[in-house]
């Protein structure tokens, strides 16, 4: 099948460029882009007129509450809402009730997201179990039904502590599993303010400057960068 997109404004976000011109799909494949290309017989014309035709939006960390909160966010809604802002695709985490933390609750979900939502739908799955953050689930099992990375969402997870480490370390190494996480969790936040931010503070500043939590911040980020080192595992934030 043959599809001719005409008069459009074709955002190309590698090359940065935006430029008024047609695009060509044959059988779900891009064989020709420019400012004037013949359409092959029988193929569809659509014309853009002047609108933007660009690479779908891949969502990372979308919240779905599927299962266990379908009243907030199913699905369908998440999927509905996604389409209609342009984003094809969207990467779903694992902090639902219960935790995506076994491959029996991400088949359900897959399949859950495959007949509901109108997007392509990757899940993640729990980095620990129950995300409690004291025992590593089965990153094999869980990537070979389907998860595309691992994430214990806005829970805590002391990736420096020995126990983890180890497991963190014989799991990843195994099983090529990517890690995922926030830069700035709360309670981590927490432990780390007396330390990092009472050493940086100069005279006259207040608690919860807004520097306290940049300084948080970045040593979050060097915490995930030691436990990546350590643990030869990529990690994400």
């Amino acid at each position: 099948m043959s599809l001719l997109f005409t008069n459009a404004r074709l955002i190309d976000p590698e090359n940065q460029t935006e430029t008024l011109g047609s695009l060509l799909v044959e059988d779900g494949v891009i064989v020709e882009v420019g400012k004037n290309v013949d359409a092959p017989a029988r193929a569809q014309v659509i014309d853009c007129g002047g609108k933007c035709l660009a690479p779908g939006i891949v969502d990372i960390g979308v919240k779905v509450c599927e299962p266990g909160e379908r009243h907030k966010e199913s699905y369908k809604t998440a999927g509905l809402a996604a389409a209609a802002g342009g984003v094809t695709t969207m990467i779903t985490r694992p902090d639902t009730a219960p935790a995506i933390d076994n491959p029996e609750t991400l088949e359900f979900v897959t399949r859950r997201a495959n007949e509901a939502a109108p997007v392509n739908v990757v899940p993640m799955a729990a980095l620990t179990k129950g995300r409690d953050g004291k025992e590593m689930t089965e990153f094999g099992f869980l990537m070979d039904a389907g998860a595309i990375a691992f994430s214990d969402g806005d829970n805590v997870v002391d990736l420096l502590g020995d126990l983890l480490l180890d497991a963190l370390r014989d799991e990843a190494l195994q099983e090529g599993g990517l890690v995922l996480l926030h830069q700035l969790e709360l309670l981590l936040a927490h432990r780390l303010a007396e330390v990092v931010c009472v050493a940086h503070r100069q005279p006259g500043d207040q608690v919860g400057d807004p520097h306290d939590l940049l300084l948080v911040e970045d040593e979050a980020v060097g915490l995930a960068e030691d436990a990546q080192g350590l643990a030869a595992v990529r990690v994400e934030v």
